[in-house]
């Protein structure tokens, strides 16, 4: 029996919360904890949470640092083996956690595991929805990440992965520096290190309207993004330089769009020659039939 850790970071989402809680709890394999860490909320987050009386849910305060640090506390209390994540404002099919133990009983040397997903809206009933999606009940080995996720193909997300907790120890966790781009980060380190399996199976559903907002608007420093970082190879193609390269000028064209100079100018001369792969990627995208 895998023994599982669920954590689950909590930042002001008292409107969502017990629904996602409630997903857990729904699950058909119960052999788990659920680790909600609130990372200073001011909304009566955590008072919603507290109504649950579950003996498998702990709690854990901190001052708020950001999601990274959040995540970073709950895989450090975790208890299990494997850690599972959902964020606070997402949910679970009732078989999600019993697909992700089946997908590594089909693959053992896996320590890293994902299933797919849906989007929805607060509007949409996401039940009615999982009943009109046509499931692919396909699953494998994730040799070609960069190239699925440029050809807009799900692969791992925070909601659906569950991964060994020693994995996650030996990359260092999600990088605490960064407030965008994290989840990417630590996604590709988990893929470059270890062996990731996928069913595209889905299992889960991403909430378009966070009640916080839509973070990609809001100004920060693009020193705190992953993209920053990127170092896509000048004389090399590969599909990993390639998919950065797309990140960065998805991004310039972001901070162009909504008037973020500085961000722009910060990306545009630490990215500097690195900017010329962008044409070439991009034609190759071109024939590739692939959105650039």
């Amino acid at each position: 029996m895998m023994k599982i850790s669920v954590v689950i970071p909590l930042y002001n989402k008292r409107n969502c919360i017990s629904e996602a809680l409630n997903s857990v709890f729904n699950q058909s394999y119960t052999d788990f904890e659920v680790v909600v860490v609130d990372d200073g909320s001011t909304d009566g987050s955590l008072e919603v949470v507290r109504e649950f009386s579950d003996k498998r849910l702990r709690i854990i305060e901190k001052p708020n640092s950001g999601v990274s640090a959040t995540r970073n506390a709950g895989i450090a209390a975790a208890a299990n083996e494997w850690i599972a994540f959902l964020d606070a404002d997402d949910i679970w099919t009732s078989f999600h956690l019993e697909t992700l133990v089946k997908l590594h009983e089909k693959f053992p040397q896996a320590e890293v595991l994902c299933s797919n997903y849906e989007k929805f809206t607060s509007d949409e009933n996401y039940i009615d929805k999982l009943e009109t999606i046509e499931q692919k009940m396909n699953c494998f080995i994730v040799e070609d990440y960069y190239e699925r996720l440029l050809s807009g193909k799900h692969v791992i997300w925070s909601s659906t992965a569950l991964v060994k907790k020693e994995c996650l120890e030996k990359i260092g966790g999600f990088n605490e520096r960064l407030i965008k781009g994290e989840d990417l980060d630590c996604w590709a380190k988990l893929y470059e290190n270890f062996v990731m399996a996928q069913t595209e199976f889905v299992t889960a559903f991403y909430r378009l309207d966070p009640t916080d907002g839509n973070a990609t608007k809001k100004v920060s420093s693009v020193k705190k993004y992953a993209v920053y970082y990127y170092k896509p190879q000048l004389w090399k193609s590969s599909y990993k330089s390639m998919f950065e390269c797309k990140v960065i000028y998805n991004y310039l064209k972001h901070f162009f769009v909504y008037r973020q100079p500085k961000n722009f100018l910060l990306l545009l001369f630490k990215q500097n020659i690195r900017l010329l792969r962008i044409l070439p990627y991009k034609l190759k995208a071109k024939k590739m039939g692939i959105k650039f």
